[in-house]
């Protein structure tokens, strides 16, 4: 944990950063805090009738007494830094400036620069403006919100900020209700369409007759029908015969089906 603190703010005078007031502030944050040093001290603002010389030997001195370990700036520009810098024998550790999306300052005037170049370390107050970035108050247009301005602001013309387009109008439930039905009726088309059986037509034409009833111009083999099951039956069919009935008309067992036992 690092304590840290400011002082150089006196009521009813705005700064003083005299060494009297620098030292009177620090001996005043020690005893409130009931401790014996301060890790890192900071100028809260800078005095503008106070020489940086004159600030530097009452810090030398608070150091050197043990009331304070580390030195840091609040809200100076990057040339007041370096005139408090070029005074002390030891390195200006921190710099706290006002920064957030609203207040870019220390992004152009240098201070962050400087920060890099020394190897200053930032500590930024009110990074959230006072609340406004969450609320959206004064915040300028190009750092608003989308939700804080209107549809037809949103998507002007050119408007390359948001890529946020307009709600389109409200429609009625009739218009829903047709749009619903058009859809369930094509699903339904579509599922009756696919679901409907392909016709196979068949090899032959059908404007040609029927092939013939089956005929036997010779006398059928001798065959082995006990796996089916039934008796084994020989018939004779003279080879001058044309028979054109089935074969169960004529006494033979059921070729097709294994289980028929009828003739």
């Amino acid at each position: 944990m690092v304590l840290a603190t400011k002082g150089g703010i006196r009521p009813p005078v705005p700064y003083d950063s005299s060494p009297a007031g620098i030292t009177a502030a620090c001996e005043d944050s020690l005893r409130r805090l009931g401790v014996e040093t301060i890790d890192l001290y900071q100028i809260h603002r800078p005095d503008m009738y106070t020489h940086p010389a004159d600030l530097a030997a009452a810090l030398i001195a608070l150091r050197d007494a043990g009331k304070i370990r580390a030195v840091g700036v609040s809200n100076h520009t990057p040339a007041q830094t370096e005139a408090l810098a070029a005074h002390l024998p030891f390195p200006v550790v921190t710099d706290q400036p006002e920064f957030s999306v609203m207040h870019l300052d220390p992004m152009r005037d240098g201070t962050f620069d400087a920060c890099m170049r020394t190897g200053r370390v930032p500590i930024v107050w009110s990074p959230l403006a006072g609340g406004r970035v969450i609320s959206s108050d004064g915040m300028p247009d190009a750092l608003a919100r989308p939700s804080t301005r209107s549809p037809s602001e949103r998507c002007r013309p050119g408007d390359r900020r948001s890529r946020v387009r307009a709600r389109p109008p409200e429609r009625s439930r009739r218009h829903h209700r047709h749009t619903a039905a058009r859809a369930n009726r094509r699903s339904r088309g579509r599922v009756r369409r696919h679901s409907r059986p392909r016709r196979r037509l068949h090899p032959r034409s059908s404007l040609q007759e029927s092939p013939p009833a089956m005929t036997y111009d010779r006398t059928p083999p001798v065959r082995d029908l006990s796996w089916f099951g039934a008796a084994t039956t020989t018939t004779t069919v003279p080879r001058s015969a044309r028979i054109t009935r089935s074969p169960r008309e004529i006494g033979l067992p059921c070729l097709v089906h294994r289980h028929c036992r009828r003739p």
